[in-house]
């Protein structure tokens, strides 16, 4: 944000310049939409300032990609333990201009043919102002970037262990062109996900004095899940101010046991920990546990 702060002022230079090789009289204010768009595209897409396009609409668009390895476990120091090892990485982003329409200071060559790219330099003034009017009007844009996942690492043993670990983050980035504000929310995601199943586990019953013993599948699982999530809105002539975030924390270990073709049970707990970073709301947790017996109608 204090890139983009920077930004304005060497954006405002150039776009004063450009006018003027175009014979254009008059100036756009510091905080146009002209001069705060190509400066938040470059301040939080990385580019130079000096070099960043001046129109608020891209041609070029950001890349996404995903790649996805799932060559380790053919290793000979590791196909001896595990069946398959799959990392992934990912990113996506998009930039978005919510809407934008004509100024009605306007009225030549608005044909429904214009072509948005070829943006235009307002050439009208003010009167109250004494700055150049933009020749459309936007109110927000927005720039949404997702790791999903940053890290991602997948794997299974050859005793039937399944262990999932992601790491994901992602930040949403809007300007609001009206009041000059940029709300920033970021997310950092981390999950783990662990399961074990044992094959044809015996569990003895004792009724009427008599001992049964069944033998069927148990699975165990263990997942947890770290979420910190934090939204700020920041002000060019003001205090930044963390509108909403928490940090969450959940725990669900299970542990599930199949006793016949139609019927299983599993016990579970369930830890859920919300510690906010507004100082107007508090902390929260809550802890949940029992039984849950299922029984399935579908024929085999």
């Amino acid at each position: 944000f204090e890139q983009f702060r920077e930004n304005l002022g060497i954006v405002e230079q150039r776009m004063n310049s450009e006018l003027n090789n175009l014979g254009i009289l008059g100036n756009y204010d510091s905080i146009s939409q002209d001069i705060m768009v190509p400066a938040f595209i470059s301040a939080y897409s990385g580019q130079n300032a000096n070099d960043v396009s001046l129109k608020p609409f891209p041609t070029i668009p950001i890349p996404n990609w995903r790649l996805d390895f799932a060559g380790l476990s053919n290793l000979p120091g590791l196909k001896d333990w595990f069946s398959s090892i799959n990392i992934t990485h990912g990113y996506r982003s998009t930039f978005a201009i919510g809407n934008y329409t004509n100024s009605l200071t306007y009225s030549q060559n608005l044909t429904l043919d214009n072509q948005i790219l070829d943006y235009p330099l307002g050439t009208q003034v003010d009167s109250i102002t004494g700055n150049l009017v933009p020749v459309y009007i936007i109110n927000q844009i927005t720039i949404a970037e997702q790791f999903t996942p940053l890290l991602g690492i997948n794997i299974r043993t050859n005793n039937n262990i399944n262990a999932r670990i992601d790491f994901k983050k992602d930040r949403n980035l809007s300007l609001n062109l009206s009041n000059a504000q940029v709300a920033e929310t970021t997310n950092n995601d981390m999950a783990i996900d662990v399961g074990w199943t044992k094959d044809k586990l015996k569990l003895p019953f004792k009724v009427r004095g008599r001992t049964i013993t069944i033998e069927n599948d148990v699975t165990f699982r263990f997942n947890m899940t770290i979420r910190d999530a934090k939204t700020i809105q920041r002000k060019l002539n003001g205090e930044n101010i963390v509108s909403n975030g928490n940090r969450n924390f959940q725990l669900r270990p299970s542990m599930s046991y199949r006793l016949n073709d139609q019927l299983d049970i599993t016990a579970y707990f369930d830890r859920n920990i919300t510690d906010p970073k507004v100082a107007s709301t508090f902390k929260r947790a809550s802890t949940s546990f029992g039984f849950q017996l299922r029984f399935s109608l579908a024929q085999l």
